[in-house]
């Protein structure tokens, strides 16, 4: 009896070392800010820099390799140790460099990270968001990588374990005292890293397709415009007491057909009629009803396109487009085109939509007199 008494107080001395011998306290380093210094001249930020905790996120279109983007870190150590970054990265389309891998004590300090496109990325990956990340460790004046002061409460440790040895002394044997005190866990001794992660979002851009030497990059300008010139409020023929109609308008092979007095069915036909990608999306009005005064809310559906158009009247850098490269050319029209076909529309105010809508209605001049 005394032994299994002496046995249950050695397994509860276990437990509670198991639930309080460790302790820990992060060290205050922390991220304080990221922003874009300069880009090489074709790279786009497509959206601001930013961070979380210790996460950090960008995102890039490159065009070509060596492409680059430099950014700049403000990290904020308030510990009264210095620390140095270390990295090594595996990925095999960019690279990184950094200009300074000290980090002070107790103060700001600012380093520089360059985000290169360093190697041609398979051709059925251009046009698709990617993403390349990479770990920053950082590793004392040894090069020891730093962790949160993770440990022991060494005395009290020590005053169980004089317990438990003096339980077991007077218990049982002592070869168990061994297997016993070999029960203590020490895992507690685990440590976990303080780690910097750099996620880079990015894209290889796909500009530079020509159809007939015409360049198609500037879509979304050409649209813009388009439906600018469309705002003029057309004079409607009837009055609204008529019954209507509605005509079609089609302005720089931009056709828009009315749907009714809330929409239009937008339609592109580009480059020309003999090579009909035919983009396509849809305008619809809303009214937002719960406020004072009404508020109309313009939605742009989504983009389509005909994906029978003929891709050999294409080229690509000087090079025609053929049946192993119209894949490009298909994430071309979907990543590119079709966003800067929905951003244009997008871009254009309510008054305009409603505007153009107008412009499409036809009233029947009879019903005014009830004839008919």
């Amino acid at each position: 009896m005394k032994k299994l008494l002496y046995l249950l107080i050695v397994i509860i001395s276990i437990v509670f070392i198991s639930n309080i011998d460790v302790y820990a306290k992060d060290y205050d380093v922390t991220i304080e800010n990221i922003s874009l210094i300069e880009t090489s001249d074709k790279v786009v930020e497509r959206d601001r820099p930013s961070f979380n905790n210790n996460n950090l996120n960008v995102f890039l279109n490159f065009k070509e390799v060596g492409d680059y983007a430099l950014y700049k870190v403000i990290i904020n150590n308030k510990e009264n140790e210095k620390y140095n970054i270390s990295f090594e990265s595996n990925d095999k389309y960019i690279k990184y460099e950094i200009d300074n891998s000290i980090i002070k004590a107790n103060g700001k300090t600012e380093i520089k990270i360059k985000i290169i496109y360093d190697k041609q990325v398979p051709t059925d990956n251009i046009g698709i968001e990617q993403t390349s990340s990479i770990k920053f460790n950082i590793v004392d004046k040894d090069g020891n990588i730093v962790n949160p002061s993770t440990g022991i409460n060494y005395i009290l440790v020590l005053l169980v374990l004089l317990v438990i040895g003096t339980v077991v002394a007077l218990s049982i044997k002592k070869k168990s005292v061994l297997l016993v005190l070999l029960l203590i866990p020490f895992s507690v001794l685990a440590i976990k890293n303080l780690i910097f992660t750099l996620n880079t979002n990015y894209i290889i851009d796909m500009k530079g397709f020509r159809y007939n030497g015409l360049l198609l990059d500037n879509l979304g300008e050409q649209v813009k415009n388009t439906f600018d010139s469309m705002c003029t409020k057309a004079p409607r023929r009837g009055t609204a007491s008529g019954s209507i109609d509605y005509v079609p308008i089609n302005v720089n092979n931009i056709v828009l057909d009315a749907t009714s007095d809330h929409g239009f069915d937008v339609k592109l036909i580009y480059p020309s009629n003999n090579a009909n990608i035919d983009i396509n999306s849809t305008v619809t009005i809303e009214t937002d009803t719960d406020t004072e005064v009404s508020v109309p809310n313009i939605f742009v559906g989504e983009c389509t396109y005909n994906p029978e158009y003929d891709y050999t009247k294409f080229t690509y850098d000087g090079v025609p487009v053929n049946k192993n490269s119209v894949r490009l050319l298909n994430n071309y029209i979907d990543g590119y085109l079709c966003v800067q076909f929905i951003e244009a529309i997008e871009s254009v105010d309510s008054d305009c939509i409603i505007s153009i809508i107008d412009s499409m209605q036809v009233y029947d001049e009879q019903d005014e007199t009830g004839a008919g």
